[in-house]
């Protein structure tokens, strides 16, 4: 996370806290955000030192018309500064800092095949509960565990996967004397 990111990022949370329009900030800068990144090719005109002033303000405008009134201010802002490649990496520092500021926090599980919706709302309750705090659980697959699961939450991380349970088994073979 850029420190200069951050700042914004801290900006607008702590204006549109004020304001009461987080929830709507949050919005419209994720759909922000999902338009520059999911458009290698808007990312470079945004970027590039090739487009015009002019083709850059117009690209700008498409992205920030019917947008909150912050996000606007703040596009604008950025454009003063010529800082364009911020919009690319700005969502995700305000999400951080919007779940950090809520008391919340992300997590990982990891398991070799996946779960059904019981499964993945039972885990999402024992990780509440392991936080003390509500943890926005990303799951993957990863077939390497070979049962079990693994999850990581913050820094800590919970392995109960058979690949880490055989390891123990193999390490502690390796230290018993052979007499």
């Amino acid at each position: 996370m850029s420190s200069l990111a951050k700042r914004y990022a801290a900006a607008l949370l702590d204006v549109a806290t004020t304001r009461n329009a987080v929830d709507a900030v949050a919005a419209d800068l994720e759909a922000i955000h999902s338009a520059v990144t999911g458009d290698p090719a808007v990312f470079a005109r945004l970027t590039g030192p090739e487009t015009s002033q002019v083709l850059r303000q117009r690209l700008l405008d498409r992205l920030v018309e019917g947008r909150h009134e912050l996000l606007r201010n703040l596009v604008a802002a950025l454009a003063r500064r010529q800082r364009f490649a911020l919009l690319g990496g700005l969502w995700p520092v305000f999400l951080e800092l919007l779940r950090a500021a809520r008391g919340e926090t992300v997590g990982v599980v990891e398991t070799a095949r996946p779960l059904d919706e019981g499964r993945t709302a039972a885990l999402s309750a024992l990780a509440a509960r392991l936080a003390g705090r509500q943890v926005h659980l990303t799951f993957r697959q990863a077939p390497e565990i070979l049962g079990g699961l693994r999850m990581q939450i913050g820094n800590t991380l919970y392995d109960g996967s058979v690949a880490f349970a055989l390891e123990r088994l193999r390490r502690r073979l390796s230290t018993v004397p052979l007499a």
